[in-house]
């Protein structure tokens, strides 16, 4: 059934754990015992924070 609606690809959406939303910016910044933490775009230039993807 055509809705008439063009809904483009899908948007990932995940949890940001700083500021306790959801999130289509949110990335990997740290593994470990307590679990993943994804942080969004926003709290991750505001707290300094850099994705586990691009860590050294």
């Amino acid at each position: 059934m055509d809705t008439g609606q063009d809904t483009g690809p899908p948007r990932t959406i995940a949890w940001c754990h700083w500021h306790d939303g959801l999130s289509d910016t949110a990335r990997l910044v740290q593994t470990g015992e307590a679990g993943c933490l994804f942080v969004c775009a926003g709290c991750r230039l505001k707290h300094g924070l850099v994705p586990l993807a691009n860590q050294p």
